[in-house]
C-alpha cells in the first residue's frame, strides 16, 4: 500500500499544480495545428464545448473538491481499492502514450 498511496499522492500533487495554459492553447489553435494537441497538457480539464459559431467553453476540474475527495478516501477502510484503481489507470494512460 506504501508504494500504491505515494503514487496516488503524486498524481494528486500534479493534478494540484496542473495549468490551464495548454487548455487555452487549444482554444486558440487553428485546425492546421490539431496534430499538436496529442502534446498538451489537458488533465485540468473537465469539459471542453465548440459552439456552431467557433466559440469554445472550457471548464476546468474544481481542484480543491478533488484534494477533498481524495483526502476522505484515503483514510476509508476501501483506501487500498481506490489505490489500486488509480494505479490502473494511471498504467493505463502510459501504455496507450507508448
Amino acid at each position: 500500500m506504501g508504494n500504491h498511496r505515494k503514487r496516488v499522492l503524486q498524481q494528486i500533487v500534479d493534478l494540484a499544480r496542473s495549468s490551464i495554459n495548454d487548455a487555452v492553447r487549444l482554444a486558440f489553435m487553428g485546425e492546421d495545428e490539431v496534430e499538436l494537441i496529442k502534446e498538451l497538457d489537458l488533465s485540468a480539464v473537465k469539459e471542453i464545448k465548440r459552439g456552431s459559431n467557433g466559440s469554445i467553453e472550457l471548464k476546468f476540474i474544481d481542484r480543491v473538491e478533488a484534494l477533498k475527495w481524495l483526502a476522505e478516501q484515503m483514510e476509508s477502510p476501501q483506501a487500498d481499492r481506490l489505490y489500486q484503481a488509480l494505479e490502473k489507470s494511471a498504467g493505463r494512460g502510459k501504455e496507450e502514450e507508448s
